[in-house]
């Protein structure tokens, strides 16, 4: 059994910052595609019928890869104050057998 002690800030919240990244351009693209049907831009955000499409590729990106640095610094930071509580996450590691291994690492 090991235990998470400590996460690294900046690495979490670059992490996170690029998986938001993913889902920023998955955004734009879905209102990019909706923006054509107003009834539907109606329903889901009214915002974007005033918004260019420049607007729309830069801006859902953009906010959701502050937004996501932002939360995994946060996160990060709070983790590790209250790790010391809660002595860390518990997670059971195991190593792989060699017959599971990919073939570069058979030879070293």
């Amino acid at each position: 059994m090991y235990r998470l002690k400590k996460v690294r800030i900046l690495t979490l919240a670059n992490t996170l910052a690029l998986i938001q990244l993913a889902f920023g351009i998955l955004s734009a693209l879905v209102f990019i595609l909706v923006k054509g049907n107003t009834e539907l831009t109606m329903r889901i955000n009214p915002n974007i019928l005033t918004m260019t499409m420049p607007q729309i590729i830069l801006l859902y990106p953009v906010s959701y890869v502050i937004a996501g640095f932002f939360m995994g610094f946060v996160g990060g930071y709070f983790y590790n104050l209250v790790v010391k509580l809660t002595g860390g996450i518990a997670i059971d590691l195991t190593e792989e057998s060699d017959s599971k291994k990919p073939e570069k690492d058979k030879k070293k």
